[in-house]
């Protein structure tokens, strides 16, 4: 699984995160956001360029973006979405962010198939 943001909802999720049977790449490209110790399935990456970081990423890696910048969130988005592998890709935001990023990705190239796979808001499906 890929984490991507150490914010107070990041470093909420990753405490949650450390109890289940996964291993997790934390990543910020603010280190210090980090906290000094975490479980031994969570390791925390620095990183300058983090959608970058995706092309890393195992086919049917597991995604949740959740960073401190909206577009960085987009960039991130676009480059797990065009990898068209992710087993989940999950987006914290508003319907209305959806809905804006499903037109700015549109514009970038993501398929309309592609952008159905993005799960934002994130969370249970009503």
């Amino acid at each position: 699984m890929a984490l991507f943001g150490a914010g107070h909802v990041g470093c909420a999720l990753a405490q949650i995160l450390a109890t289940l049977p996964l291993q997790v790449r934390w990543l910020d490209s603010r280190a210090q956001q980090f906290p000094p110790q975490v479980a031994a399935n969570i390791t925390p990456q620095p990183c300058e360029d983090l959608p970058a970081a995706v092309d890393d990423m195992p086919p049917g890696c597991l995604y949740i973006v959740m960073t401190h910048d909206h577009g960085l969130d987009l960039a991130l988005a676009e480059r797990i979405l065009k990898r068209n592998d992710a087993a989940y890709f999950g987006l914290i935001g508003s319907l209305t962010k959806r809905r804006r990023f499903e037109y700015q990705l549109g514009m970038r190239g993501v398929a309309p198939a592609a952008l159905a796979q993005m799960r934002c808001p994130l969370g249970c499906r009503r």
